[in-house]
C-alpha cells in the first residue's frame, strides 16, 4: 500500500508543478521585477515614486520589496521566464502543508495517509489554478498555509515548539507582501480562540487545562516583530490604509466583490460550495451532541474553535474580491480532505483510481487543453505570452528613438518601464492607488470613455490632457475598454496611427519632430499598412528545458503561427474610421 500512496504524493506535487509552469502574461511583474532590479542596482528601497512622471516623488509604501528583490535575483539566473520557478516552489510548499495538516488531523499517523487527501489536493489546486500566476501574492498564500499548520500542531499538542515559527513568519511575509496583515489577523483570532477555550473549559469544569501563555506571548511578539520594515511601526497601521484602498479601487476587476456578475466563475462556485459543505459539517457536529458541554467538546476536537472563526472570517474575505478565493481554499482543504477520507476506502483501488485523475489533470494542463476549457488566458510553457505583453510596441518605440512624456495606458506600461529602463517613466501604472490617487484613476479612465467630452474652455477633454504634458507619443491596447480612444485618435488632425498589432498600437503627434516616421510609417486613413503580427519572444535554453522536461511534447509559440495575427485588429480600424467593409489580406 505504500507504493500507492507515494506515488500518489508524487503526482500530486508535479501537477502543483506543471501548474505552475505558465506563459508570463501577468502586467503586474513587470513593474514589480523592475523595482528588484532597482533596489540591488542602488542598494536601497524606493520611499518615493521613481517610475511615473505624473507623481514622480510622491511617497511610497511599497510592501512587496522583498518578494521584488527575489524576482530580480530568479530573472539574472535565466531571465523573466524563470520567475515561475518562484511559483513552483510556492505551489509545492502548499501542497506539502496541506498533506501535513491532513495528516496531523489524521492523528499524525502517516500510515492512516488516506486516498481522499490526494483528491482533496487536486480540487484545491483546480480552486487556485486562476492565482497561480507568479505574483507576490503567493507568499501569503505559502504564509497562510503555514500559519494554519502551526496552529493544527498547537491544536493537538499544547506544548509544541511550532508555535515560534509565528515570529519569523511574520517578520518574512512583513516584508514581502502587503497581505501581511491577514496574518496579524489570523494572529489576533488565534489568541482570542484559545482564551476562550481555556475560559469554556474552565466554566465546563474540565481538568488538565492549563492558560495558554506560551502561545499568547509568542503570537504577540510575532505582532510586534510586525515592525522590523524598512518603514518600521508605520507598517501597524498600513493594512487599514490597504483595506481604504481597496474600497476605492473600482478599476481592478480581480477586486469585485460577490455582487458582481464577473466574479462568478467556476472557482467562485467550488469556493461557496466547500464553505456551505464546512457550514453543514459544523452544524453537524453541534447538533448531534446532546449537552451544551458536549457541544463545546464536539467543535474543539473536530475543528477546533480557532478554525471555526477563520473559517467565517475568510469565507466573508473571499466574497469581498474574487482574489481572494484561494485564501479559503488554503484553510479548508485539509479538512476536506479528512472528510472525504471517512467515505472514501483506504485501498488499492482508491489510490488507483485518484492517481488516474490527477494524471489526467497533468495531461489536460500540460496539453493546454485544461486552459482552452477553464482558462483561456492562460497557456503552458516557460516563456512571454505575446498577446499580453507589449513587445512589438516597445521595440518599434526603441527602432525609431522615440522618447519623452507618454500617454501610455495602466496596463502596458508596467512591461514599457521594464523593457525600456532607464528612460521611460509612466503616466498611470498599475501600482495603482499606493502611488496615484483614485480621482487621478477616474480623469484618466473617463479620458479613455470620453475623449471628445467638450469642456468649458471649448476645448476636448483629450486636448486638455495632451495640453498639460505635449505627449510624445501614445500608446494603448486594442480592446473594448479603449475603443472611444481609438476613435478619437484616428480622426484627430494632430494624430497618426504608426503601429499596431494583436495587442496595443502606437499614435504619435504631428508637428511635434515625428514627420519622417509619420510619412514612413503612417496609417494615414488607411493609406499604408500599419498592422503587425504578435512579435514573438522564443524562451531562452533553460526556459525551454524546463518546459519539455515536465511535457516532452512542448512546443514554445513560433513567429510562423503568428502571420495572421494582426487581422482582428486590421479590421476594427477600419471600422473605426468608417471603412467598415475594407478587404484586409
Amino acid at each position: 500500500m505504500r507504493i500507492y500512496k507515494n506515488t500518489l504524493i508524487i503526482i500530486c506535487f508535479l501537477v502543483g508543478i506543471v501548474i505552475s509552469i505558465k506563459q508570463l502574461r501577468e502586467p503586474d511583474l513587470w513593474w514589480q521585477l523592475r523595482t528588484g532590479e532597482y533596489i540591488l542596482e542602488n542598494k536601497e528601497i524606493p520611499n518615493t515614486d521613481i517610475f511615473s512622471y505624473t507623481f514622480e516623488g510622491e511617497p511610497w509604501i511599497n510592501v512587496k520589496w522583498g518578494f521584488e528583490v527575489l524576482m530580480a535575483v530568479t530573472a539574472k539566473l535565466g531571465g523573466p521566464e524563470l520567475l515561475f520557478l518562484l511559483q513552483i516552489l510556492a505551489t509545492c510548499l502548499i501542497v506539502s502543508l496541506w498533506f501535513k495538516m491532513m495528516k496531523a488531523r489524521n492523528n499524525n499517523d502517516p500510515p492512516n495517509f488516506s486516498p481522499a487527501f490526494g483528491l482533496a489536493v487536486l480540487l484545491g489546486l483546480f480552486i487556485m489554478e486562476f492565482r497561480i500566476n507568479g505574483r507576490p501574492e503567493m507568499t501569503s498564500h505559502v504564509m497562510l498555509a503555514a500559519y494554519a499548520l502551526i496552529i493544527t500542531k498547537f491544536h493537538f499538542n499544547k506544548k509544541t515548539k511550532a508555535i515560534y515559527w509565528l515570529i519569523p513568519l511574520q517578520i518574512l511575509w512583513t516584508n514581502m507582501h502587503e497581505a501581511y496583515g491577514i496574518g496579524m489577523v489570523v494572529i489576533f483570532i488565534f489568541i482570542a480562540a484559545i482564551i476562550f477555550e481555556f475560559l469554556a473549559s474552565k466554566f465546563f469544569k474540565i481538568s488538565n487545562v492549563t492558560f495558554p501563555t506560551k502561545a499568547i506571548l509568542v503570537s504577540l511578539v510575532a505582532i510586534l516583530a510586525v515592525a522590523l520594515n524598512p518603514k518600521g511601526a508605520k507598517m501597524y497601521f498600513h493594512p487599514f490604509n490597504i483595506f481604504g484602498q481597496l474600497g476605492e479601487n473600482k478599476f481592478t476587476t480581480e477586486l469585485f466583490d460577490f455582487k458582481n456578475a464577473e466574479y462568478w466563475q467556476i472557482e467562485s462556485y467550488l469556493f461557496v460550495g466547500l464553505g456551505i459543505l464546512l457550514m453543514v459539517l459544523i452544524g453537524r457536529e453541534f447538533l448531534k451532541a446532546k449537552s451544551l458541554k458536549n457541544k463545546f467538546l464536539a467543535l474543539q476536537s473536530s475543528f477546533g474553535f480557532p478554525f471555526l472563526i477563520l473559517f467565517i472570517a475568510f469565507f466573508y474575505l473571499s466574497l469581498t474580491a474574487h482574489r481572494n478565493i484561494p485564501f479559503f481554499a488554503i484553510l479548508a482543504i485539509p479538512f476536506l480532505g479528512n472528510y472525504l477520507s471517512k467515505l472514501i476506502p483506504n485501498k488499492k483501488v482508491s489510490f488507483i483510481a485518484i492517481a488516474a485523475t490527477a494524471i489526467v489533470f497533468y495531461v489536460g494542463i500540460a496539453s493546454n487543453k485544461y486552459y482552452e476549457t477553464f482558462s483561456p488566458r492562460e497557456k503552458y510553457g516557460l516563456q512571454l505570452n505575446e498577446t499580453k505583453n507589449a513587445i512589438g510596441v516597445a521595440n518599434f518605440l526603441t527602432t525609431n528613438n522615440i522618447e519623452g512624456k507618454g500617454f501610455t495606458d495602466y496596463l502596458s506600461s508596467s512591461y514599457l518601464l521594464w523593457k525600456l529602463q532607464p528612460e521611460f517613466k509612466t503616466y498611470l501604472d498599475l501600482r495603482d492607488l499606493d502611488i496615484f490617487t483614485s480621482k487621478f484613476f477616474e480623469n484618466v479612465f473617463n479620458v479613455y470613455q470620453n475623449p471628445d467630452a467638450q469642456l468649458a474652455n471649448g476645448s476636448t477633454l483629450w486636448d486638455y490632457f495632451d495640453e498639460i504634458d505635449q505627449f510624445q507619443y501614445v500608446v494603448i491596447l486594442n480592446n473594448e475598454q479603449f475603443k472611444n480612444l481609438h476613435g478619437y485618435l484616428l480622426k484627430h488632425d494632430s494624430w497618426e496611427l504608426v503601429y499596431a498589432d494583436g495587442l496595443a498600437s502606437i499614435y504619435l503627434p504631428r508637428n511635434r519632430g515625428y514627420d519622417g516616421i509619420i510619412k514612413q510609417h503612417g496609417f494615414n486613413k488607411g493609406a499604408n499598412n500599419v498592422f503587425n503580427a504578435y512579435m514573438i519572444k522564443p524562451p531562452n535554453k533553460t526556459a525551454n528545458t524546463i518546459s519539455k522536461l515536465f511535457w516532452p511534447v512542448y512546443k514554445p509559440t513560433s513567429q510562423k503561427a503568428q502571420i495572421k495575427s494582426y487581422l482582428p485588429t486590421a479590421k476594427l480600424y477600419y471600422q473605426y474610421i468608417g471603412y467598415p467593409n475594407t478587404k484586409i489580406d
